[in-house]
């Protein structure tokens, strides 16, 4: 949960200069104590009169934040500016995950497809080194949680020794005319990699995890039109 408080005096000193503080979750509920702070560093700036997910800003894989300060001044008096934080803490590998349709054409956030079927491209990267990976994905319909059921596997078989590069893969077996959400994971197998069995989850870019990323095509039938006369 991230919380802002526009109105707060921070460790600075700036009177309003307002402040954020990140609290984990955990299986018994909210952590008491936070585990990330920022604050605006200058008076009456209102930093965190507005706090939001940024999706994946930068592309590593990682979810990102932007807090709101709307009387920050930079070049102009009373501007506003808004702060975007890396969720690495740094601008980490991009993995440059992109949606396509069936095609490889790409595929806007909250575009259509043009059928039942879409793919994804990314630069796939294994932090190990060398070692053998599978892709998992999950596709959801939109309002539907992730719950780690129904996960497709593109490769069946373990891929040996998988270097930087990027791969498509087909997601099929989804209705017409519906919006969709998804996620993706790198599983490492434990025989060659036994120190992590999977990478996080990503997804989209730009977007958040429970968000609409997409929409399948849908379908037209027309039917004859019958006039009964009195």
């Amino acid at each position: 949960v991230l919380i802002g408080a526009p109105s707060m005096t921070g460790v600075g000193g700036e009177s309003s200069e307002g402040l954020v503080r990140l609290y984990l979750g955990s299986p018994s509920g909210l952590k008491t104590s936070y585990a990330w702070t920022a604050e605006g560093n200058q008076a009456i700036s209102w930093f965190g009169i507005s706090v939001a997910s940024a999706g994946d800003v930068n592309g590593d894989g990682y979810a990102d934040i932007v807090i709101g300060a709307k009387d920050y001044t930079d070049l102009v008096t009373d501007e506003g500016m808004a702060f975007v934080y890396y969720g690495n803490g740094r601008s980490g590998v991009a993995l440059a995950l992109r949606q396509l349709t069936d095609t490889g054409q790409p595929l806007a956030l909250l575009g259509r497809t043009p059928s039942d079927r879409f793919r994804l491209i990314f630069t796939h990267w294994n932090p190990f080194g060398r070692g053998e990976m599978m892709i998992e994905i999950e596709v959801k319909p939109l309002g539907v949680r992730f719950n780690g059921q129904g996960l497709l596997r593109p490769w069946p078989l373990w891929e040996n020794d998988i270097l930087p590069g990027t791969t498509n893969m087909p997601a099929g077996d989804l209705h017409f005319g519906m919006p969709y959400h998804w996620r993706l994971r790198t599983l490492y197998n434990p025989a060659t990699t036994p120190w992590l069995p999977a990478s996080r989850w990503v997804t989209v870019p730009w977007n958040g995890w429970n968000e609409e990323d997409l929409r399948t095509g849908g379908m037209r039938l027309s039917l004859p039109l019958v006039l009964k006369a009195d």
